[in-house]
């Protein structure tokens, strides 16, 4: 189900971006040459093959060995690279712009003068969009559309579904490796995870040493009980991946986490390095249920006001532990035990 989303997620993607870079063509079509049908036409087809394209190349062809070696390097280092394949899809889009297209063509002045301008142009743009793409890995998608928007400029009161992962055995870990061995786990781990995240809908919205804060609003997240499947493909992933980990580092990390959903006040905070922030009991009951895992040999947990408002996806396990005290919270809370059915077998409820 998961994989079925991402992939009509990527294709959405591509859909918008190929519509926005054509709009973008038709205007700088009708600008610079006469007609609808030889300027603007020509350049819709141009601006979709640019957008397209490029989109594509950062959704579906920029992962696997590609994702890892950008994710390595440096910012103004990804920042030029990609550049460079833009530069070359822009100047594939421009030659069959002007001839595989039908319609008049230019003279060996016309298509130099023309040709010129054009990449300068269309390499300006892509540099944009490059940009934007680069901070949005930095911000994320959500967040940064959040703030171009100012939909939380002024705090707004919503429902949201609450997911905190922590890295189990993270002290030791640090211990056995070392600080720099450890943070390139920490990363390569925050990755794995997070791609089963965003695959499920989810906003990762904070990394505070060795845990993660996801987020969705609560449609998003209760529709195909999308935060349930973002735990449980995060958790086959990591299965997926422990091969390579133990390889590369001599163990297979594993995570705990808890969720809960309720309502908060969400809101910028910050003044030079802002941040969409939560504020409400949700967050912190949401917390103390991740913390509830280790204390109940329970590696994820979620409050039963949360399991009984979806349907849980194939192949998750659970268990009612019923109400359960926990840390700094006035009253015991009723608490759900979930887990890939493959590691439970029988037992679940």
């Amino acid at each position: 189900m998961t994989d079925a989303r991402g992939e009509r997620r990527a294709w959405r993607v591509v859909a918008f971006y190929a519509a926005g870079a054509a709009l973008v063509g038709i205007a700088y079509g009708l600008i610079l040459t006469d007609g609808l049908l030889f300027g603007g036409l020509r350049g819709a087809v141009i601006g979709a093959l640019i957008g397209g394209t490029t989109a594509l190349f950062e959704g579906r062809i920029a992962r696997g060995a590609a994702r890892r070696w950008f994710a390595r390097q440096r910012f103004t280092v990804t920042l030029l690279a990609r550049t460079l394949v833009y530069f070359v899809i822009v100047l594939g889009a421009l030659l069959f712009g002007l001839f595989g297209f039908p319609g008049p063509q230019p003279t060996r002045a016309e298509f130099l003068a023309g040709l010129e301008r054009d990449i300068l142009f269309s390499l300006a743009v892509a540099l944009a969009f490059n940009f934007l793409n680069a901070m949005r890995e930095l911000v994320g998608a959500d967040v940064m559309v959040s703030f171009f928007t100012g939909r939380y400029h002024k705090p707004v009161s919503e429902e949201r579904v609450f997911l905190f992962i922590d890295l189990t055995g993270s002290t030791e870990l640090t211990r056995r490796l070392g600080d720099a061995v450890y943070h390139r786990l920490l990363n390569r781990f925050y990755q794995d995870v997070g791609r089963a995240v965003l695959a499920a809908g989810g906003q990762i919205h904070r990394y505070v040493g060795d845990e993660m804060m996801v987020s969705w609003p609560i449609e998003r997240g209760l529709k195909d009980a999308a935060c349930l499947t973002a735990l449980l493909e995060a958790d086959r992933a990591l299965a997926a991946a422990a091969p390579a980990y133990r390889a590369d580092f001599g163990v297979a990390p594993s995570f705990r986490a808890g969720l809960h959903a309720g309502r908060v006040v969400t809101g910028e905070l910050g003044y030079e390095r802002k941040e969409i922030g939560f504020v409400g009991d949700a967050v912190n009951l949401a917390a103390r249920v991740e913390q509830a895992a280790r204390a109940l040999e329970r590696p994820y947990l979620a409050t039963a006001a949360l399991i009984d408002r979806l349907t849980p996806p194939e192949g998750l396990a659970l268990e009612r532990l019923g109400p359960v005290p926990l840390r700094g919270v006035a009253e015991p809370v009723e608490l759900v035990a979930l887990a890939p059915a493959e590691k439970r077998g029988a037992g679940a409820v």
